[in-house]
């Protein structure tokens, strides 16, 4: 069509417009709310989604008015500081075009196959200007913020806001092109001019713009052969134009080097009702078009969904698939629902049909590089649909080039080993060989498919799932296998060349090459240095020969050199080591023959250097493959041999299998130590530990920690690999050692410090995954096969581990080993306690004294269950085959003696863990008396006689409530009131030397002895207060083994509470059903517990309602003997007529009761008891039939001996036994401190 003149039609427009304002503001008027609504589209518009999108809108609208009009006009854009211009050739802007900028939803291009659809991304222009200007051909017009606000103001005065795209306003373009050199200029081509006046920041952002704008928008704007945008500030232009060739697409961007080749494939679907239904609601087009770009040379590159212009939503799929999605209002991402589901099946039907049209001659595989990815957890569903129905789609049809490039089905085919795939990166040297020869069969995979994208884009059309690789021998037999009339020569040529470009590693980790080398006789061999060789110049004739390669392939260099790559020389010394190499991989270890032997012969012939070539060409493990002899005649691994010397002797006489023979090897030294550069040594050195029989398994042990833990997500376990390998060793040795070796060796590893540096495990290549700190090989070598030599002998390494050893003799040599902090925390030792032995035998020992009697000073630093131990010393302690010097066994500490008595508190304090400093032993030796008590004690000594000194330590009313009442009744009625004077001789004439015991509770403010027997402490303590020593008591003899007892003897009557107590006591041994035959007396301390007590359980044998046996045990001499005196007087006082009770003391070593009738008391020490049930359990099973338990100090009962003993007389088990006897625990504080956990465990107990 011709161009209009500019002015045409100008008053038409002016008076259109003028009309479309008047209603506006009428509507206005009418309806005030509608300005605030406009005004906040507006603004939502240009603030909102369509944020920095002027550029794409302003261009989008220029090629759809070329759209108009012909196919190849030109947008330019032209950007200065102050405006920015847009101007095209296309049709010139008409009623319609006004209508939709002034109003929304209400665009012309509805319908049509314009790209823009309902005129909303105008608006984004208020963006960056408030007076947006239109000079086109057919009437020019302008939107002014300042203008609308003053008119619309008119008819709505209160708006908080006001519109700008609602009122236009006529503009004179003549006027303007004289003021405006590039308007003028643009004029003269342009059929529309778009001028934006910029706001501040808006120069800007369009800049940025300009600078992004993809270039293949070109692609798809069929109408537009040429972009140009200029930014006259900067003095920038891009130019971008497109040359159409049917589909394929040259794009050029002057910013960019070169062109750009594409190929555009196009479909028209027509929408399905479902598809209908979801469109958005003002598209009414029923035919939709569909585009995918393909580049030419970024095929592997995944690409994204455009809407004509890019979305932030990926496809994968290389290039661009446009087409009119439905997405958000800022058109940046894909919407789900039937419509965009359906357009994507279309578009992954277009693809299937149109890839094959981007392979090409040089490459016929390159379009499945095109193909996506599999699928990852963050992909779109968008992306997944689409994969999923191309992939649907590609199955089935020709797609997979052979070696002459024609397509076929994917399992059609054969294909090359995978092999030549390596972590991303193709190995193509043998490929290309292989395809070099011109006679190859055609029905393999084209070499150029070999890469790692597109066999997993094969994998994925495959039915299995992956297509299977041919073994290399398969691969390269089918050259001179499967070529009909071909030159086997040439053929065999190829093959080993071929062969020889394969890197080292793959071809050792296959078995063979196949039959590709050609023989003189013209028999097909493999390629093995053993038994193929080149011809020798000195042979008197190969030419026909079975082992020699054909003479036209040794003729040939490149061949030749090849063949030496395989390892296929003349015949030498070092073919021949080859050979016995080669025949080590099938050894035995259990043959009789002489392999190895021969092996050492010929490694003696070639120099060490070419030796150790010719192992590592032979993939040998040295450490493993490579054996040594041994004393004993054996061939043992490298590593499980060691030099002789402070480990194995060298005589044989032990180890012989774990000693190298140096006789034997005294040739092989220097080639050991290049083939091991650690070589055979005496002890464990700095070497490799990956090289050992054990590593693999260690490694699988610490991967599987390493996952064991939360992890971001499942690594893969071969990229889980240590930092370093290096540590002490050899370890595999350990396996192979006697036990005395292991025991030496296992001394050697714990004297070194490298032994507990732990091993660092990491992924390879994903740091999100933390590293892990694996005990070292040394530590678990050392669990499995380690010894100890103890005073015993020696035993197994971990017989000294967990919380409860096997051995404790094992537990104390590492707990006393000088490494021992470090040995401790690698193999999480269990501390060493006397406890943990029982009780122990004891030679000679002495009566107890208390421990604060002979150290008064330890007082301060003993911990309150501690302040009531004994100490008894003696000449011997063993305790689990172990010699002691001091062992804390309950109560008591047994103490071997010590000439030195500083010496002996050291290793008191020590056993106690006390931690005392020398000086604070110092000052416990002092025994220094605090001054208060020596300035009390020397006024009691400063009396005159006896009697006055205790009368003043004493005190009357103490002195009379220990004597008998009628006794002072007596006195007082010959001779009247007594004074404390006559009180005191009183006491002195009824106990004697015996007095101060008597009176002991009387003394604390003395600091009395707390043992009466004679002791050293009670001697001083006597004779400070001015005493004769006797006063101090006499030592105590051993005590009768029993007690028997004839009653009856007269004993005050109980208190009212205390009956109670008794009463209920017999209750319930009385009434005592399967359920219920166990309770708990708590009374304060000094109130009778053991009296009740035991008055209850002798009222219940005087009546009949207890037969049987009583079992009373308690935790120290004191309680145990106070419960035997009970026991005495009660029975005397309480019990049958003419009947015996036996009590029988069952501690401090008193030999073991023997069960007598039902009137039996045993009353024993609860760490005696235990021990002697450990010792000869037998000896004591009558116990488990006795009537009744009881626990002195049953708050105590819960700890692990007193649990022993339960489990001993039938009474541990979660579930009681019927029949089992009664349990009664005596205690005034019935609960443990603030534990509930073991209160709540004592109440079950007993409850």
């Amino acid at each position: 069509m011709a161009a209009l003149k500019w002015g045409a039609g100008v008053d038409e427009l002016r008076a259109y417009i003028e009309e479309e304002s008047c209603n506006t503001l009428e509507a206005y008027r009418a309806q005030p709310n509608l300005v605030t609504e406009h005004a906040n589209h507006e603004e939502d518009t240009a603030r909102g989604g369509y944020a920095g999108r002027q550029l794409f809108e302003l261009v989008q609208n220029g090629a759809d008015a070329l759209s108009k009009v012909r196919h190849g006009g030109s947008i330019e854009i032209c950007l200065t500081k102050n405006y920015l211009y847009c101007a095209d050739d296309g049709a010139p802007i008409d009623r319609d075009g006004v209508r939709a900028l002034m109003f929304s939803h209400l665009s012309p291009k509805r319908g049509t196959k314009e790209i823009g659809r309902f005129g909303l991304g105008f608006k984004s222009v208020l963006g960056v200007t408030d007076v947006p200007e239109f000079f086109n051909r057919s009437g020019s017009f302008r939107f002014n913020r300042d203008e609308a606000r003053r008119r619309i103001t008119d008819v709505v005065p209160n708006a908080d806001r006001y519109p700008v795209l609602r009122l236009a306003f006529p503009v004179d373009h003549g006027r303007a092109v004289k003021q405006d050199r590039t308007l003028r200029r643009l004029s003269r081509w342009a059929s529309n001019i778009v001028r934006l006046p910029l706001n501040e920041g808006g120069f800007a952002s369009l800049a940025e713009q300009i600078r992004g704008f993809p270039a293949e928008f070109l692609l798809f704007a069929e109408h537009v052969s040429r972009l140009t945008l200029r930014n006259l500030a900067s003095k920038n232009e891009r130019a971008i134009t497109v040359i159409r060739d049917g589909r394929k697409c040259e794009l050029k961007d002057s910013s960019r080097t070169g062109p750009a080749g594409w190929m555009l494939f196009s479909l028209v679907h027509t929408l399905s009702s479902d598809a209908r239904a979801d469109r958005r609601a003002l598209d009414d087009n029923d035919e939709v078009p569909v585009h995918w770009a393909a580049p030419h040379d970024r095929l592997d590159r995944p690409g994204h969904f455009w809407a004509f212009f890019p979305t932030m939503t990926s496809s994968l799929v290389a290039g661009i698939l446009n087409a009119p999605w439905k997405t958000n209002e800022d058109r940046q991402n894909l919407l789900g629902g039937p419509y965009n589901d359906e357009l994507i099946e279309a578009a992954a039907a277009l693809i299937a049909d149109s890839l094959p049209m981007l392979s090409t001659e040089d490459d016929p595989s390159r379009h499945l590089d095109a193909l996506p990815r599999r699928q990852q957890t963050d992909d779109s569903e968008q992306v997944n649909l689409l994969r999923e129905r191309l992939f649907d789609d590609l199955r089935g049809r020709d797609i997979v080039p052979d070696e002459e490039g024609l397509l076929h089905r994917v399992e059609a085919l054969r294909y090359p080993p995978r092999e030549f795939i390596q972590g991303r990166q193709t190995i193509t040297a043998p490929l290309e060989r292989w395809a070099a020869l011109p006679d190859r069969p055609r029905d393999w995979l084209h070499h150029r498919a070999m890469t790692v994208n597109r066999l997993a884009a094969l994998d994925r059309l495959h039915p299995d799932g992956r297509v299977s690789g041919a073994s290399l021998s398969e691969w390269l037999e089918a050259l001179v296998r499967d070529s009909s009339g071909h030159d086997p020569v040439a053929a065999s040529m190829v093959a080993i060349r071929t062969a020889a470009s394969i890197p080292p590693d793959i071809r050792r980790s296959n078995a063979r090459l196949g039959e590709i080398v050609l023989t003189a006789n013209g028999v097909w061999r493999t390629p093995d240095p053993e038994a193929i060789f080149l011809p020798d110049p000195d042979a008197a004739d190969d030419s026909v020969s079975a082992d020699t390669v054909h003479p036209a392939m040794s003729g040939d260099d490149e061949t030749r050199e090849a063949l030496k790559k395989l390892g296929i020389v003349q015949p030498s010394p070092e073919s021949r080591l080859r050979q016995v190499a080669k025949e080590l991989w099938d050894y035995e270890p259990e043959s009789e023959d002489d392999t190895f032997e021969t092996f050492w012969a010929s490694a003696r012939r070639v120099e060490t250097a070419a030796a150790r070539k010719i192992i590592n060409e032979a993939a040998l493990e040295p450490c493993e493959d490579i054996r040594v002899r041994a004393l004993s005649g054996d061939w043992r691994p490298l590593r499980a041999v060691l030099l002789p010397g402070a480990v194995v002797p060298g005589d044989g006489s032990r180890d012989d299998s774990a000693t190298l023979d140096i006789e034997f090897h005294k040739a092989d030294l220097d080639l050991l130590r290049k083939i091991d550069p650690s070589g055979p040594s005496e002890e464990p050195e700095w070497r490799d530990l990956s090289r050992e029989s054990w590593f693999s398994s260690f490694t699988a042990c610490c991967r599987d920690a390493f996952c064991a833990r939360r992890l971001p997500r499942n690594p893969n376990r071969n990229s889980l690999n240590f930092e370093a390998t290096t540590g002490n060793g050899p370890l595999q040795v350990m396996e192979a050692l006697s036990d005395e070796g292991r025991a030496l060796y296992t001394e050697t590893l714990l004297a070194l410090d490298d032994t507990y540096e732990s091993w660092t495990m990491r992924h390879n290549t994903q740091p999100i995954y933390p590293s892990l700190e694996c005990p070292s090989p040394a530590i678990d070598m050392l669990k499995r096969h380690g010894r100890i030599q103890t005073p015993d002998g020696v035993v197994p390494f971990r017989s000294a581990l967990g919380e409860q050893p096997e051995n404790l003799a094992a537990l104390r040599v590492l707990l006393e080993h000088p490494k021992a902090e470090k040995i401790r925390e690698a193999f999480d030792l269990a501390d060493l306690t006397p406890d943990s032995f029982g009780e122990p035998d004891v030679t000679d020992e002495e009566e107890p004294v208390p421990l604060l009697d002979e150290w008064p000073g330890l007082g301060d630093h003993l911990p309150e269950e501690r302040k009531n131990d004994r100490l008894i010393r003696c000449e011997r302690i063993r305790a689990g085959g172990m010699d002691w010097s001091c062992f804390p066994y309950g109560s008591n500490i047994y103490l071997v003696r010590a000439a030195e008595e500083g010496h002996a508190l050291r290793v008191v304090a020590e056993a106690l863990k006390l931690g005392l400093s020398e000086d604070e032993i110092a000052l416990v030796l002092r025994r220094e008396t605090p001054g208060e008590i020596r300035a009390r004690r020397e006024a009691v000594r400063r009396e005159a006689t006896d009697a006055a000194r205790l009368f003043k330590a004493v005190g009357e009313a103490a002195l009379r409530s220990e004597l008998p009442g009628s006794l002072l009744a007596i006195l007082e009625e010959h001779e009247g009131r007594l004074t404390g004077l006559r009180v005191a001789e009183a006491a002195i004439a009824t106990w004697h030397t015996d007095t101060l015991r008597r009176f002991r509770e009387h003394l604390h403010h003395l600091d009395p002895p707390r043992q009466w027997a004679g002791s050293g402490r009670a001697v001083r303590f006597a004779t400070a207060l001015g005493f004769p020593a006797e006063w101090a008591g006499e030592k105590n003899r051993r005590r009768d083994p029993f007690l028997e007892v004839d009653g009856p003897f007269t004993l005050p009557e109980l208190h009212p509470y205390q009956s109670r107590v008794v009463d209920n006591v017999r209750g319930l041994l009385r009434y005592g059903n399967r359920t219920q035959r166990r309770g708990m007396i708590s009374m304060p301390t000094g109130s009778g517990k053991t009296r009740v007590a035991v008055q209850a359980v002798v009222e219940a044998l005087r009546e009949g309602e207890l037969a049987g046996g009583i079992l009373w045990v308690a935790d120290r001499d004191e309680l145990c003997e106070q419960a035997v005196e009970a026991w005495g007087q009660v029975w005397a006082s309480k019990g049958a007529r003419r009947e015996q009770l036996r009590i029988s003391r069952l501690w401090q070593g008193q030999p073991d009761p023997l069960p007598t009738g039902e009137r039996h008391v045993v009353v024993a020490s609860v760490q005696t008891l235990a021990a002697r049930f450990r010792r000869k359990p037998d000896d004591y099973t009558f116990l488990a039939d006795f009537a009744l338990v009881v626990f002195d100090e049953a708050h105590r009962s819960i700890a692990p001996t007193y649990t022993e003993v339960m489990q001993e007389l039938g009474m541990g088990g979660r579930r009681r036994r019927p029949g089992e006897p009664f349990l009664i625990g005596l205690t005034a504080t019935p609960y443990r401190g603030h534990n509930e956990r073991e209160t709540e465990w004592l109440v079950r107990r007993y409850g």
